[in-house]
């Protein structure tokens, strides 16, 4: 009996872990996005580079980064640039060129399918074959050297507006109220509208503030530019554009073009303060209407982004 028991208490036991090991991931039915502050996240895989190599030509190695993209922004083959920087390209047995390659393929943004559950984005392999120390050192060395990775990402949040016939009208028999704080609705990216508020402009107009910033770890450049630190008026730009879906669009006050000249309408560039990495962008929608309804508003935000990755490397004297 002793041992009926016992084998009836493991096969429960191993069906239980069993259905444990199988649970998808889900999110709540009502959410618009999956969220989080993450775009691509840069790994290296085991072994590549090693920790250590000799030197005069003995050890030829790979570099390879990998790249899982935990945001909700598909990116393009060719937008992700990859860069080794520290090594004295000639030493290695390359060129300076063999040094930065772009991704070959598109890497899939995280969704979700019809029953909810979270599909995990996919990842790509950027590599960087054959490095081989040439030179003969006079005894060992260690060195620090970087991964740096750019690419373009995107971001999309939504939003809801109340807009009344009568906007100077203030009753409890309204269906909605314009002026307050709204709950904005963001995708998993690393930068994000971190605020909403509506507010009265007037009879026929409304007001829509939105506070954007950079949340993630890395660094905001002007898209499809390549991150170039060089160039001072690129960084921190952020394009943005908004979308109410009515008879007429909303026009926003500081927009820029890309040669950075002021814009007005409702898409353009912004730029974020380098000290805060945020910046606070106001537009103005017309609403004329003859009844009251909430409307949604889509917003999409589109950037370079830059992030690095350090790594060490020793050389050993092969004597």
């Amino acid at each position: 009996m002793k041992k009926a028991i016992s084998l009836t208490f493991l096969l429960a036991s191993l069906m239980l872990l069993a259905g444990c090991g199988e649970q998808e991931v889900t999110t709540d039915a009502t959410k618009t996005f999956i969220g989080g502050t993450t775009g691509l996240v840069m790994s290296f895989e085991p072994g590549f580079p090693p920790e250590e190599v000799f030197d005069a030509g003995n050890s030829p190695f790979d570099i390879d980064i990998k790249l899982k993209n935990e945001g909700e922004y598909t990116v393009a083959s060719g937008d992700v640039e990859a860069r080794i920087v520290g090594p004295y390209a000639p030493d290695f047995g390359v060129s300076e060129n063999d040094l930065v390659k772009s991704s070959a393929e598109s890497i899939l943004a995280k969704s979700t399918s019809t029953e909810g559950q979270v599909i995990e984005g996919g990842e790509s392999h950027i590599i960087f074959t054959n490095l081989n120390y040439g030179q003969e050192l006079s005894g060992n060395e260690l060195n620090n050297y970087r991964a740096d990775i750019c690419y373009t990402y995107g971001t999309e949040a939504v939003t809801q507006i109340c807009v009344l016939k009568d906007l100077l009208r203030t009753t409890s028999s309204n269906i909605c109220n314009v002026n307050e704080e709204k709950e904005v609705r963001n995708s998993g990216a690393p930068v994000q509208i971190t605020k909403i508020t509506e507010s009265r402009y007037g009879t026929q107009d409304i007001g829509i503030t939105l506070d954007i910033a950079n949340i993630g770890v890395g660094e905001v450049y002007q898209k499809q530019m390549k991150c170039d630190a060089t160039q001072l008026k690129e960084k921190n730009k952020v394009w943005v554009e908004i979308d109410s879906g009515l008879e007429t669009q909303p026009t926003c006050s500081g927009l820029k073009d890309e040669a950075g000249s002021t814009i007005s309408g409702n898409a353009g560039y912004v730029t974020l303060s380098p000290d805060t990495k945020t910046t606070r962008l106001t537009c103005v929608q017309k609403a004329t209407t003859q009844q009251d309804f909430i409307k949604t508003v889509n917003f999409n935000l589109e950037y370079d982004y830059y992030e690095t990755k350090d790594w060490q490397l020793l050389i050993k004297h092969l004597g």
